[in-house]
């Protein structure tokens, strides 16, 4: 049985549209900032022959009893859209998050949503049948503008550079480099809680989780196109 069915048998109230705005979908599905005024609106992931059930940030919205009521470090952040996949019969989990600029902090934000969105996701799935972490695929897409010009990126690389020198165990200055440069990352997920010192038991630190930055084709453009 897939994860997409198990969650759905468990959670099954999930599986109405009215809730987290559930879609079902094959091939593609389409992550929609709930801010209007929002720069960058839409990202539309691709893959062909994969079947999606996609749910906005209410799914893991509003969580703050298994958070930061009994938490110091376990933040109740969200983010954009939370989706299972299922492909040739692997399972995946895809978390996304738009952000209308770039900029270091926007980046670092979209990924520490992310990261505390799959372990409230992990908490929920934990429960379901046939659910495995280390049998599951892991990706968190950031989306936002490009640079708006030389200046700007400039500015940013400058910024890279001193933090690189300083503290190289920080968000910025372990990835965002790479992420600007390779756009996607293969990195242990403990690698990544490290930087907010979260104390993760072991499975979950050896996990193998893609982190992918995307940005527009051109500064101002409302969408972006990710194609596994």
């Amino acid at each position: 049985m897939s994860i997409i069915s198990s969650f759905g048998e468990l959670y099954n109230k999930t599986q109405n549209p009215a809730f987290a705005n559930y879609t079902a979908s094959n091939d593609a599905f389409v992550v929609n900032e709930h801010d209007p005024k929002a720069s960058t609106s839409l990202l539309r992931v691709e893959q062909a022959g994969a079947m999606f059930a996609s749910y906005n940030y209410m799914l893991v919205k509003g969580m703050g009893d298994i958070t930061e009521k009994r938490s110091s470090l376990f933040e109740n952040h969200d983010c954009d859209g939370v989706t299972i996949m299922t492909h040739q019969g692997h399972d995946g989990l895809i978390f996304s998050e738009l952000k209308s600029k770039f900029s270091t902090q926007k980046v670092y934000e979209a990924f520490r949503q992310m990261t505390h969105s799959f372990l409230k996701m992990h908490a929920m799935l934990s429960l379901c049948k046939d659910y495995k972490v280390e049998d599951v695929s892991l990706h968190f897409i950031a989306a936002c503008q490009c640079f708006e010009d030389k200046d700007q990126e400039d500015g940013i690389y400058n910024r890279l550079s001193k933090e690189e020198q300083v503290d190289s165990t920080t968000f910025v200055g372990k990835f965002l480099r790479r992420l600007i440069e390779q756009h996607n990352l293969k990195v242990k997920f403990g690698d990544v809680t490290a930087v907010w010192s979260l104390p993760i038991n072991q499975v979950l630190a050896d996990k193998e989780i893609t982190l992918s930055l995307q940005v527009t084709q051109n500064f101002g453009d409302k969408s972006l196109v990710y194609t596994y």
